[in-house]
């Protein structure tokens, strides 16, 4: 399979996988695809065992204390909304 992707997206992709978030391209668009099906109940046991290595880093960087509030995350939230609409 062949995908095209938008050069921001494109970008982005290669941001996480120099971030050290990914592995690679591949690994980032999986992660991606990923979180999109849990979006929407599309989820089996094979999944919730590929997501597990995140969730553990996820923990890990909280317990580092490298969280952030949900309440300054929202906000953000809030105001890329208040921008695009």
């Amino acid at each position: 399979m062949t995908i095209t992707l938008s050069k921001s997206s494109e970008a982005w992709l290669e941001q996480e996988v120099a971030a050290g978030r990914y592995a690679s391209v591949d690994e980032a668009v999986e992660a991606a695809l990923l979180h999109w099906r849990l979006d929407t109940a599309e989820v089996d046991d094979d999944d919730l065992v590929a997501l597990k290595p995140s969730l553990d880093e996820a923990l890990a960087q909280l317990d580092r204390g490298e969280g952030r509030p949900a309440s300054e995350v929202f906000a953000k939230l809030r105001a890329r909304a208040a921008k695009a609409g």
